[in-house]
């Protein structure tokens, strides 16, 4: 059973290679990428694991073989040849139009010195069962699963060093890792810089390597690949003239007005932990250009980086997700609110009890991503390329974001959420790309008044079919543990192609939250949590 894990002896990396599209790019081409890619930099990766029993068929096994998912993401990297190149920081030119601006970067690919994808293979002398719960054994124990032993296998080694990450000589911007398990069962991981890639990106990906995969099993014609690998569509979707070298203070006025951290790393010296240390100094390419007055430095205070963190993945029923939206729009009838709205409000409210912030007077902070996709005018194709994302902040005091009725603050994050728009986002945009430095300002913070939401929703990511002929055992994001890191994602069995209503909480959904262990032993213990639980 999963409850061995704490004696499994890890993965074993059998070998490290590089691999390349079937058919290479000779001709070298250089991408400056958006913005919005060069503010996202610093991300942890992008990264993910989907793990598959053993086929029934002998078919399935085939299509689960090793080499022959190298040969399919080979055939697959045809339509990705951009990520067999080098990520780097564009050459600074102050004169230059935006993507020559400080911090920006830029994708090389097509060169005989490209850095290929690296791919490593690995095995395990153990079995799936022992290693991996089963959903069952996720929604046991009242939906609660400590998955801290679970993440720290290897499903993705850490050996190799990711490009913009660690000082090594030509780094790959995307690490490939397959896993087989004595059970005849694998696991496939992708880790890729963020600066190329959000979920959404890599979902894409790993979907269409799983559907070339699958047509080569079965025999049949190759299916055409379509991601939209065309930065500059996002960067010409900011308001104003973006190569002008000061922004209009009209524009300035309305992306100062959205609901933003605006955190400030060179502001942020003072008691920053000596890791991060780094990026509170002001580069020495920027001593000669003029430098915006600081802004708000980060709040170490409230970080407390000694204390331990668990990891736990909670599951909420469909059932559960509509009555706390049905209890919601009650409460606030006529506005509207979402489901995940609802679900957002419980949360937030349960971890904030758990952080003991029921009488706090200071301010607490919600920060949600969002997907600046279908934020422009034209909205961005669904198969586009990149890291458009950034988070926005939903914010009260901690009293209220404890004792406010669920309805009144799912309203809250929805009027917050809201006015992230098509119509202002293109302020936003010229914003960012009028930053001394894309790097400096931080959207986000962690720690007790801080909750970082980032979700897989609607993705279809348990619907991901290689040709074994049936759904992933567990679907793993691949994420720090940092106290205040919460992701929510479908819980297995959710597929959109059969979702009769297309709900997409119909089958539950599984929230993964790293919280201070204090914090989230209490969390656990509240009963507020399970309130509407009608089983």
């Amino acid at each position: 059973m999963p409850s061995e894990i704490s004696a499994f002896d890890d993965i074993q990396v059998i070998s490290t290679t590089r691999i390349f599209p079937e058919f290479n790019v000779n001709t070298p081409r250089s991408v400056p990428l958006s913005i919005i890619d060069a503010t996202v930099a610093e991300f942890a990766p992008t990264a993910g694991t989907w793990i598959y029993d053993q086929p029934q068929t002998e078919q399935g096994k085939r299509a689960l073989y090793v080499d022959q998912l190298i040969l399919s993401l080979k055939k697959t990297l045809d339509a990705y040849p951009q990520w067999t190149g080098q990520l780097k920081w564009a050459p600074y030119h102050p004169d230059g139009d935006h993507t020559e601006r400080f911090g920006r970067l830029v994708l090389s690919y097509g060169d005989l010195t490209d850095p290929g994808v690296a791919l490593v293979v690995a095995q395990s002398a153990q079995a799936l069962e022992y290693i991996v719960p089963s959903a069952q054994d996720r929604q046991e124990n009242n939906g609660f699963y400590d998955i801290k032993g679970l993440s720290k296998i290897s499903f993705m080694t850490s050996e190799v060093p990711l490009v913009l990450k660690q000082d090594h000589d030509n780094p790959p911007c995307l690490i490939v890792q397959i896993t087989t398990f004595a059970c005849g069962g694998v696991s496939i991981s992708v880790k890729m810089a963020h600066a190329i890639a959000d979920a959404q990106t890599m979902v894409n990906f790993v979907n269409d390597w799983a559907t070339v995969n699958l047509a080569m099993v079965n025999g049949t014609a190759a299916p055409h690949l379509d991601p939209v690998f065309n930065p500059s569509l996002l960067d010409n979707a900011a308001a104003g003239n973006i190569n002008d070298n000061k922004p209009d203070q009209n524009i300035v006025e309305i992306a100062a007005g959205l609901p933003l951290h605006r955190y400030d790393w060179w502001a942020s010296a003072d008691n920053c932990p000596p890791a991060l240390a780094g990026s509170t100094k002001i580069p020495q390419e920027l001593k000669h250009t003029p430098i915006e007055p600081f802004g708000n430095p980060l709040p170490w205070d409230n970080w407390d980086l000694s204390s331990p963190v668990s990891d736990y993945l909670i599951h909420f029923t469909g059932q559960e997700i509509h009555s706390m939206w049905e209890e919601g729009s009650a409460q606030v009838s006529p506005t509207r609110i979402s489901h995940l709205d609802a679900l957002l409000s419980h949360l937030w409210a349960a971890i904030n009890r758990a952080k003991g912030l029921e009488d706090d007077r200071e301010d607490v902070s919600l920060d949600v991503t969002f997907d600046f996709r279908t934020r422009v005018d034209p909205p961005l194709p669904s198969k586009f390329t990149g890291s458009p994302i950034t988070l926005a902040c939903v914010t009260m005091n901690g009293a209220e974001s404890c004792t406010m009725p669920l309805g009144q603050r799912a309203a809250k994050i929805r009027s917050t959420l809201s006015q992230i728009n098509k119509t202002t986002v293109p302020a936003l945009l010229n914003y960012y790309i009028h930053q001394v430095c894309p790097q400096r300002i931080w959207n986000t913070f962690l720690g007790l008044r801080n909750i970082l939401f980032t979700s897989w929703l609607r993705l279809n990511v348990y619907g991901i079919d290689f040709g074994a002929g049936s759904l992933p055992r567990y679907v793993q994001p691949l994420m720090p543990s940092i106290d205040g890191c919460m992701h929510i994602m479908e819980a297995q069995g959710s597929i959109s192609e059969d979702a009769s209503t297309g709900h997409w909480y119909e089958n539950g959904v599984g929230v993964r939250l790293h919280l201070e262990s204090n914090a989230m032993e209490k969390l656990l213990k509240d009963p507020m949590l399970r309130a509407h639980n009608k089983a």
